[in-house]
C-alpha cells in the first residue's frame, strides 16, 4: 500500500513540481528497497534475494526476511540520527537533493 502510493501518487505530484515529463525520473533510496523487499517476500517465499542489493535496508544472501520495527526504522529517522536524510530524491544523470 506504501509502495503504490508512492509510485501513484506521491512520485507523480512531485515530479509535476519539478516539471519532469516523466515520474520515474524521481525515485528515492527507501521506497527501491521497499520494492525489493516487497519482490522478495512475493516471488522467493521472503528470503533475501534482490534486497541484498538494498542501500538504506539490507539483508544477507538467503536471510529470512522478517517485518519488525529494525526494517522501518529509516522510515522515523532523522538525518541528525544518520548519516542520510529519509528519502533522497534524484533525478536520472544527477541528485535533486545531496545527502548531507
Amino acid at each position: 500500500m506504501v509502495l503504490e502510493h508512492w509510485n501513484h501518487d506521491i512520485r507523480r505530484a512531485i515530479a509535476s513540481v519539478l516539471e519532469y515529463k516523466d515520474s520515474n525520473d524521481v525515485t528515492a533510496d527507501i521506497f527501491g528497497d521497499l520494492n525489493k523487499i516487497r519482490n522478495d517476500l512475493l516471488h522467493s517465499r521472503g528470503k533475501a534475494n534482490k534486497s541484498v542489493k538494498g542501500i538504506i535496508i539490507k539483508f544477507k544472501k538467503g536471510d529470512r526476511i522478517v517485518i519488525d520495527q529494525e526494517i522501518f526504522q529509516p522510515f522515523f529517522l532523522t538525518h541528525k540520527e544518520k548519516e542520510y536524510p529519509v528519502i533522497i530524491m534524484k533525478k536520472k544523470g544527477g541528485l535533486l537533493r545531496d545527502r548531507p
